[in-house]
Parts: structure tokens; C-alpha cells; sequence
């Protein structure tokens, strides 16, 4: 019942349709817009969680100042990995730049367990270097992409 009445809150009534039609046009463009606002924002979100988490990849897999390995926590591939595992279903807009970002991540730690990574120091550098490249590229999506629009002509419509 109050998914229905949530949908409901964010379409534009029918009945508009046959009162007055530029009216429900423009009721409907605006739902429009509040959509694509609204995907875009997830988007955004989506790529600025995982380009942290792939960036706290990099600095662990990384050596320290001494050339010794870091310490990290079998979470770390885990929480990775969990977000991956979650990631369709919180991926509302279907951007294919991000799919395309998530599949790489997948193919980078796919199988790979955190002992593997403890163990190879060859596995490790490579991982660090891909996660480096990834987090790159993904700081660099975020920038390009628009930022949160506002309409400051838009007056809120007011009822009595």
C-alpha cells in the first residue's frame, strides 16, 4: 500500500490530461526532470562510494614509507565485495559508463581471497596498480558529470 501511494506521490495525476493539457504537459515534464535528477544523484553517489573503496584498496595494497606491506583486514576485499554483490540493485539509472566500471572491479578481484594478498607481493602490487588506475578513472567520471541542477525559476506550487 505505501509503495503504491509512493508511486503515486511522484506521477502526474491522469485526470490532469483532460482538464487542461499544457498543464499536465508540464506537470509531466517536471516529474521527468525530478526522475532524471534523482538518477543522477544515485549515479553519483554509486561512483563516489565505490572510488573510495577502491582507492583504500590502492593505499593498502600499497607498501608503507619502510617498503613494508600494510596491514589490512580481510573486510577490505569483503566490503569490496559486498558492494559489487549489492550493486544491481541499487543502480537505479542503468549508467553504462558505471556498469562498464563495476565489471572491471569484478574482473580485478574476482576468486582473489585476502590471504592470496597477503601472501603475493606480485598480486598485490598489481592489484594496487589497477586499483590506482580505477580510482583514476572513476575521480574523472565523477568530475565530468554534471553536478546536482537546480531550478531557481521553478516556484513551488502552493496549495490552499
Amino acid at each position: 500500500m505505501l509503495a503504491a501511494l509512493a508511486i503515486a506521490e511522484l506521477a502526474t495525476p491522469g485526470a490532469l490530461r483532460t482538464i487542461d493539457r499544457a498543464l499536465y504537459e508540464r506537470e509531466a515534464a517536471k516529474m521527468e526532470n525530478v526522475w532524471l535528477k534523482a538518477q543522477e544523484q544515485v549515479t553519483q553517489v554509486l561512483l563516489g562510494e565505490i572510488k573510495e573503496m577502491t582507492a583504500r584498496m590502492a593505499d593498502r595494497m600499497t607498501p608503507g614509507p619502510d617498503g613494508k606491506p600494510k596491514v589490512f583486514r580481510d573486510t577490505l576485499v569483503g566490503n569490496m565485495q559486498e558492494w559489487l554483490d549489492l550493486f544491481e540493485k541499487r543502480d537505479l539509472s542503468k549508467d553504462d559508463q558505471l556498469i562498464a566500471y563495476v565489471k572491471d572491479i569484478r574482473k580485478m578481484i574476482g576468486g582473489i581471497k585476502p590471504e592470496q594478498l597477503r601472501d603475493s607481493e606480485t598480486l598485490r602490487k598489481g592489484l594496487a596498480k589497477e586499483m590506482s588506475n580505477m580510482t583514476a578513472k572513476l575521480e574523472q567520471a565523477i568530475i565530468e558529470r554534471p553536478g546536482r541542477m537546480i531550478d531557481w525559476d521553478e516556484a513551488p506550487v502552493l496549495q490552499p
